[in-house]
C-alpha cells in the first residue's frame, strides 16, 4: 500500500501514515511527520498506531492503513482488516479506528 499524507497540523507538519510488516509478514500502521519546509523527519514512533485484532476478529493477521479523515476534532483511520483463509490465503475486510488525540493513538470503532 502507498504512504498517506494526511491534511497539514496547525504547525504546519504533515503526517505520513503507512503499514510495515513484522518478521510473520502481519502488517500494522506507523506514522512520521515531516514539513515542507524545513527537510527531515521528524522521528518515527515507535509503536504501532493499532495493534492487530484479538484471534478470530477481522483484523486479527494484518492492519493495513488505507485512509485517514480529520474531522471535528477527531482522526479516522480507515483500514484493512486481514485474517487468514481456509480456501484463500487471506480475507480482507474495511475497518475505522478513531483517534482523540490528533492521530497518535487508535481505538476501534467498527
Amino acid at each position: 500500500m502507498l504512504p498517506i499524507v494526511a491534511p497539514p497540523r496547525a504547525d504546519g507538519r504533515r503526517d505520513l501514515y503507512f503499514s510495515a510488516c513484522d518478521g510473520q509478514g502481519r502488517t500494522r500502521p506507523g506514522r512520521t511527520r515531516f514539513d515542507l519546509a524545513r527537510p527531515g523527519w521528524s522521528g518515527l514512533e515507535a509503536e504501532p498506531l493499532l495493534d492487530l485484532g484479538p484471534r478470530g476478529a477481522f483484523d486479527d493477521n494484518g492492519v493495513t492503513a488505507s485512509s485517514i479523515v480529520r474531522h471535528r476534532g477527531r482522526t479516522f483511520l480507515y483500514y484493512i482488516g486481514w485474517s487468514l483463509g481456509v480456501t484463500v490465503p487471506f480475507y480482507v475486510s474495511i475497518g475505522c479506528a478513531v483517534s482523540r488525540d490528533g492521530g497518535a493513538m487508535f481505538r476501534r470503532a467498527s
